[in-house]
């Protein structure tokens, strides 16, 4: 259960509303990068939207997880893990924002170079992950609403 009094939901709406325009934005740039494999600065674009959705999502859930006492995770990966595992989220949906969330983390310090067929397929799962996280944050968020 959410605890309203837990959860600052101006900050919240805020934080949903981001994720949803980075999203959308996302999507709108994913004809261009399925079809390129020169066009280094859209697949550049299309990380950045991709890396800050997740980011703001990941800040989104933090809340969520601390207003819910759901734990104490401590990753952004672990926020969106958890959500999954306290049935906040379904566990396929949070599979994909943990491992996007761990790709990203990886190609923003260098520690991975994905294959583009690779980047591609995870680029092309977000926009669904993110649109299922943003319907369950919106209902837990809308919960709150005194």
């Amino acid at each position: 259960m959410l605890d309203p009094d837990a959860i600052d939901r101006e900050v919240a709406v805020a934080r949903l509303r981001r994720v949803e325009a980075l999203t959308a934005a996302l999507e709108a740039r994913l004809p261009l990068v399925s079809r390129s494999r020169s066009d280094g600065d859209a697949w550049l674009a299309a990380e950045r939207l991709l890396d800050q959705a997740l980011r703001t999502g990941a800040r989104l859930a933090a809340q969520l997880v601390a207003a819910g006492a759901l734990g104490a995770p401590e990753s952004e990966a672990g926020m969106f893990a958890c959500l999954g595992t306290k049935g906040w989220l379904s566990e396929a949906d949070a599979r994909v924002l943990v491992e996007l969330s761990e790709a990203a983390d990886a190609l923003a310090d260098g520690t991975a170079a994905s294959e583009p067929e690779v980047l591609r397929a995870q680029l092309a799962s977000a926009p669904h992950a993110l649109r299922a996280f943003l319907r369950a944050a919106a209902r837990r968020v809308g919960g709150a609403a005194q």
